[in-house]
């Protein structure tokens, strides 16, 4: 099922590499075009799906079981508030926003993070996590993750996988189209076609993993076997991001590393939702979804703040004569055909590098990812959820072991 929401994506891949060029090359093309077709793309989008989904949950709170009808609960502004934990989420936004934000602007502030602006900003973002942490520990009736969640170490291991292949993912492609157009003189859309084959690889290796899985009842092996050959991937990433590496060498080592996050993936949420009783799946899923969100956005602070952190450093290294620093890291693409033949090959060596380190930084994490895996237990897949968790007094899941020591004792 995980498997079959990512399908729509490859379809996407070959629409979205046909449009990019008519919509940011050439007389009247404006890349603000490409932002307006997403969002009503969404929009729309969205009535679809959540029309339906309105009707049906309506008819369900209007009709009773036997087909009577009844009268709907109003709901008031403080369950609102209360039920859907407002106030976390808030501390959430604010913690995440105040504490990225810092690294990836800190450059353009005087003093860099000396600023007093910069260092207010992260400081306030610290506290609103630890504000946060308190909240959910203490005060929330409905945590955004109940504890008992963050207790199991099955869920904490394959919720923690998703994260960092999230953060590998945003730190490894953050960058790399612009990167593949500098350095091999190409289009936007000749660079989104050659580095693709992650897009793709990536849900169909979902989908195999998943009967894979089905047929041998396991899921924890398919998790290392995808870390292992994710870190072996992005090893060959290396040389393939060379400039003068052949097309067919980037888009192989795309593949693999596509495959791998996508069995790898596939395989931990599997595990996530096998580990918790059936009234406790719909949290771990929605949470599963949230994480990645939240690890894409925090690899891609961490990468923004690298770049404009370490490739000034290495522009001022390679590039011998006189050059502009912001056109040469903000708009390489109007700069660099102005440029000399030297100054061109120090300036892609000068990217070149700083790609290198994004994929030694991505690649160590993997490291982080085999600790938290060695943690999760065997989850049989073939097990009544419902038989093997019972709800305590106070609607919590437990374990049928728990759950009948209690009954023992009371």
């Amino acid at each position: 099922m995980f498997a079959l929401w990512d399908m729509p994506a490859v379809v996407n891949v070959f629409v979205s590499q046909v449009l990019t060029d008519p919509l940011t090359i050439g007389e009247g093309a404006n890349w603000r075009n490409v932002y307006i077709i997403l969002g009503v793309t969404a929009g729309v989008g969205a009535l679809i799906l959540l029309t339906p989904l309105w009707h049906f949950q309506r008819r369900s709170e209007l009709a009773h079981a036997n087909g009577t009808r009844a009268r709907v609960q109003r709901r008031n502004l403080r369950w609102l508030l209360s039920e859907y934990d407002v106030m976390g989420a808030l501390l959430l936004t604010l913690g995440l926003s105040l504490t990225l934000l810092p690294i990836i602007v800190a450059r353009t502030y005087e003093n860099n993070w000396k600023n007093p602006k910069i260092l207010a900003m992260f400081c306030s973002g610290l506290v609103s996590l630890l504000l946060l942490l308190v909240w959910e520990t203490k005060f929330s009736r409905r945590p955004i993750m109940p504890m008992r969640i963050w207790a199991n170490r099955t869920c904490f291991g394959g919720l923690a996988v998703g994260f960092f292949l999230s953060v590998m993912n945003a730190m490894n492609y953050q960058y790399y189209t612009l990167y593949l157009v500098v350095s091999r003189d190409i289009s936007y859309g000749q660079a989104i076609l050659l580095e693709r084959g992650y897009q793709v690889a990536y849900p169909v290796f979902e989908l195999l993993t998943g009967l894979a899985m089905r047929r041998f009842n396991t899921c924890r092996p398919f998790i290392w076997i995808g870390i292992v050959i994710h870190t072996i991937g992005l090893g060959l990433q290396i040389p393939a991001r060379h400039p003068d590496s052949s097309d067919a060498f980037v888009v192989v080592s795309q593949i693999i590393v596509g495959a791998a996050a996508g069995m790898a993936n596939i395989a931990s949420s599997v595990a996530v939702t096998g580990a918790v009783s059936k009234a406790d799946v719909a949290i771990v899923i929605g949470f599963t979804q949230i994480l990645g969100s939240f690890g894409y956005a925090f690899g891609s602070a961490l990468t923004g703040g690298i770049w404009t952190q370490y490739l000034p450093s290495r522009l001022a290294k390679h590039i011998t004569g006189e050059y502009d620093e912001y056109q040469a890291m903000n708009d390489p693409l109007a700069y660099i055909p102005n440029l000399d033949t030297v100054t061109r090959s120090q300036l892609i060596d000068a990217y070149a590098d700083s790609q290198l380190l994004l994929l030694i930084i991505a690649m160590s994490m993997a490291a982080l990812v085999c600790i938290v895996t060695a943690l999760m237990k065997h989850v049989d897949l073939l097990q009544d959820q419902h038989a093997a968790y019972h709800n305590d007094d106070n609607g919590d899941s437990v374990p049928a072991s728990q759950a009948l020591e209690l009954e023992v004792k009371n």
